[in-house]
Protein backbone atom coordinates (compact mmCIF):
# COMPACT_ATOMS: atom_id res chain seq x y z
CA UNK A 1 0.00 0.00 0.00
CA UNK A 2 1.54 3.36 -0.47
CA UNK A 3 1.35 5.91 1.68
CA UNK A 4 0.04 9.78 2.42
CA UNK A 5 2.56 10.56 5.21
CA UNK A 6 2.49 13.99 6.52
CA UNK A 7 5.45 16.14 8.42
CA UNK A 8 4.17 16.59 12.10
CA UNK A 9 7.52 18.31 12.94
CA UNK A 10 5.88 21.82 12.50
CA UNK A 11 2.60 21.32 14.88
CA UNK A 12 4.62 19.41 17.64
CA UNK A 13 6.79 22.69 17.81
CA UNK A 14 3.60 24.65 17.41
CA UNK A 15 4.75 26.68 14.32
CA UNK A 16 1.33 25.62 12.95
CA UNK A 17 -2.18 24.89 14.04
CA UNK A 18 -3.03 22.51 11.76
CA UNK A 19 -2.34 20.74 8.78
CA UNK A 20 -4.42 20.65 5.87
CA UNK A 21 -5.25 16.84 4.27
CA UNK A 22 -6.72 17.78 0.54
CA UNK A 23 -5.49 14.53 -1.62
CA UNK A 24 -6.95 12.14 -4.10
CA UNK A 25 -6.28 8.56 -3.76
CA UNK A 26 -7.40 5.58 -6.53
CA UNK A 27 -6.34 2.49 -4.76
CA UNK A 28 -4.50 -0.23 -7.07
CA UNK A 29 -6.11 -3.60 -7.85
CA UNK A 30 -3.31 -5.41 -5.51
CA UNK A 31 -4.16 -3.15 -2.31
CA UNK A 32 -8.03 -4.55 -3.65
CA UNK A 33 -6.86 -8.01 -3.49
CA UNK A 34 -9.27 -9.94 -0.28
CA UNK A 35 -12.01 -7.54 -0.57
CA UNK A 36 -15.25 -7.27 -2.66
CA UNK A 37 -14.53 -3.93 -3.91
CA UNK A 38 -13.90 -3.97 -7.74
CA UNK A 39 -12.42 -0.48 -8.07
CA UNK A 40 -11.83 2.34 -5.70
CA UNK A 41 -10.57 5.26 -7.75
CA UNK A 42 -10.71 8.98 -7.27
CA UNK A 43 -10.99 9.15 -3.41
CA UNK A 44 -11.74 12.50 -1.79
CA UNK A 45 -9.99 13.17 1.69
CA UNK A 46 -10.27 16.62 3.01
CA UNK A 47 -9.41 17.77 6.35
CA UNK A 48 -7.07 18.56 8.96
CA UNK A 49 -4.43 17.19 11.56
CA UNK A 50 -4.19 19.38 14.38
CA UNK A 51 -2.60 19.42 18.03
CA UNK A 52 -5.47 19.51 20.62
CA UNK A 53 -5.95 21.34 23.82
CA UNK A 54 -4.24 18.11 25.46
CA UNK A 55 -1.17 18.74 23.06
CA UNK A 56 -2.35 15.21 21.38
CA UNK A 57 -2.43 14.64 17.60
CA UNK A 58 -6.18 14.94 16.32
CA UNK A 59 -7.26 13.47 12.94
CA UNK A 60 -10.40 15.28 11.55
CA UNK A 61 -11.31 13.78 7.52
CA UNK A 62 -14.09 13.30 5.79
CA UNK A 63 -13.64 10.60 2.76
CA UNK A 64 -15.89 9.90 -0.20
CA UNK A 65 -15.67 8.84 -3.37
CA UNK A 66 -17.60 5.90 -5.10
CA UNK A 67 -16.69 2.00 -4.94
CA UNK A 68 -17.51 -0.49 -7.48
CA UNK A 69 -18.80 -3.75 -6.24
CA UNK A 70 -20.47 -6.67 -7.69
CA UNK A 71 -23.98 -7.08 -8.09
CA UNK A 72 -25.38 -9.94 -5.38
CA UNK A 73 -27.90 -11.42 -7.90
CA UNK A 74 -26.03 -10.48 -11.16
CA UNK A 75 -22.34 -9.99 -10.00
CA UNK A 76 -22.28 -7.55 -13.06
CA UNK A 77 -20.48 -4.56 -11.28
CA UNK A 78 -22.60 -1.68 -9.52
CA UNK A 79 -21.45 2.18 -8.39
CA UNK A 80 -21.84 2.42 -4.50
CA UNK A 81 -21.14 5.81 -3.56
CA UNK A 82 -19.87 6.71 0.09
CA UNK A 83 -18.75 9.31 2.70
CA UNK A 84 -16.86 8.78 5.65
CA UNK A 85 -16.23 10.83 8.26
CA UNK A 86 -12.84 10.22 10.34
CA UNK A 87 -12.44 11.97 13.64
CA UNK A 88 -10.27 11.20 16.60
CA UNK A 89 -7.09 10.99 18.62
CA UNK A 90 -4.23 9.26 16.60
CA UNK A 91 -3.46 6.69 19.24
CA UNK A 92 -6.77 5.95 19.28
CA UNK A 93 -7.52 5.26 15.50
CA UNK A 94 -4.60 3.60 15.30
CA UNK A 95 -5.29 0.83 18.55
CA UNK A 96 -6.07 -1.65 15.48
CA UNK A 97 -2.65 -1.56 13.55
CA UNK A 98 -0.34 -4.16 15.06
CA UNK A 99 2.39 -3.52 12.43
CA UNK A 100 2.05 0.19 13.00
CA UNK A 101 4.52 1.99 15.47
CA UNK A 102 2.15 4.01 17.88
CA UNK A 103 5.67 6.52 18.14
CA UNK A 104 4.60 9.30 15.58
CA UNK A 105 6.32 12.61 16.71
CA UNK A 106 7.96 12.62 13.27
CA UNK A 107 5.41 11.84 10.44
CA UNK A 108 2.09 9.85 9.97
CA UNK A 109 0.58 7.60 7.37
CA UNK A 110 -2.81 8.39 7.31
CA UNK A 111 -3.71 5.96 4.36
CA UNK A 112 -4.05 2.76 6.92
CA UNK A 113 -7.12 4.72 8.94
CA UNK A 114 -8.47 5.52 5.53
CA UNK A 115 -8.58 2.34 4.28
CA UNK A 116 -9.76 1.13 7.81
CA UNK A 117 -12.76 3.23 7.53
CA UNK A 118 -13.87 2.56 4.23
CA UNK A 119 -13.91 -0.99 4.53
Amino acid sequence: MKCMQYDLIRLNNNIVKSIEVDEVYSFTQDELKGTDILKLDDIKVEGEIIKNGLGNIELNLDVEGVMVLPCAITLKPVNYPFSVQISGEIEELMENFDEISTNFQNSIDILPIIWENIL
